[in-house]
């Protein structure tokens, strides 16, 4: 079904602040022909702050960029009642301002044109509200806490917070090899670009990045770790993991293939083992804090219960 996603808004984290718009909008519209991208920029169908930028802009934290109306194609519509009841078994909490979903891995948080929606095209048509937006986001392939502002005042205070380090988050990863001493990672990562495909490096003339990875259980050829970052760099966790010799089990990108293809036979689970497991922050509108863990899948536990 070819619909048409209205006119959204992206607000750009610090983990962007510098890059050009241009490649800005090629990596979140994936999808979109870069020619059209140049013609929202050049027609000022795409602003910034409410003002035309040119492709070679450099962007800044919090800047909000206009998104015109765009065609996506939604292979999945939210028009079962299998999909509404999975949507809403998903959500962790939930008032008349906030949503936190536990998003399964696979699932993008948002969709581009020609593409399957993401969670929050899946939400925006469950709650008829066009308006609703990301808050912060995680790879396809990363399950758990998803955080939603459903009304644009709370989304700058709640962005602002993650800013400000005042919104903190936890991830559990299962590891390749055994390592029983908690690490602390301090290694600056470089984003590249190989085969249209994003990756981060390590490399000195990146951003400073910071992940603790605590130990839980030590498995026969791997390891449960809680991680912990003091920077929200893209694919942070996966990249340090790689970068200590214990790539994430499941990770296509960073992780080694052998291992990946002889654990998911061994497990059948063949998806990426990293889950934002817990979320805190202050509700912008009540100030009430709030905690919440978001549950590993039935068949995580379920491998997870069977290692030695």
């Amino acid at each position: 079904m070819d619909t048409k996603r209205p006119v959204s808004k992206l607000i750009v984290s610090e983990d962007f602040v510098d890059q050009r718009i241009d490649n800005y909008l090629f990596r979140e519209l994936k999808g979109v022909p870069r020619s059209t991208i140049y013609r929202w920029l050049r027609t000022g169908q795409i602003r910034v702050n409410g003002k035309r930028k040119k492709p070679e802009y450099k962007l800044d934290a919090r800047d909000e960029i206009r998104l015109p109306p765009m065609h996506l194609l939604e292979r999945q519509p939210v028009d079962t009642p299998e999909q509404v009841d999975w949507l809403k078994a998903a959500i962790l909490f939930e008032d008349t301002d906030i949503l936190v979903l536990n998003k399964p891995a696979g699932l993008p948080v948002h969709g581009g044109s020609g593409h399957t929606a993401g969670a929050i095209e899946l939400l925006r048509v469950l709650y008829n509200q066009p308006r609703m937006e990301l808050v912060h986001r995680l790879d396809k392939d990363t399950s758990g806490c998803l955080l939603i502002a459903k009304k644009r005042q709370v989304l700058r205070p709640l962005m602002e917070q993650l800013q400000n380090k005042h919104l903190q988050k936890s991830y559990l990863a299962l590891l390749k090899g055994c390592f029983s001493r908690n690490r602390r990672v301090q290694l600056s990562l470089l984003r590249t670009q190989n085969q249209h495909q994003d990756k981060m490096i390590i490399d000195e003339a990146g951003k400073a990045s910071q992940t603790d990875f605590e130990v839980l259980q030590v498995y026969e050829d791997c390891t449960w770790v809680r991680a912990i970052i003091a920077t929200g760099r893209m694919h942070q966790i996966r990249a340090h993991a790689k970068a200590i010799d214990h790539p994430i089990i499941g990770d296509t990108l960073y992780g080694e293939k052998e291992f990946n293809q002889s654990f998911a036979a061994k497990t059948g689970f063949h998806k990426l083992w990293l889950h934002a497991e817990t979320l805190s922050f202050t509700h912008p509108l009540t100030d009430q804090p709030i905690e919440l863990i978001a549950p590993l899948s039935a068949k995580q536990q379920q491998v997870l219960a069977n290692l030695r």
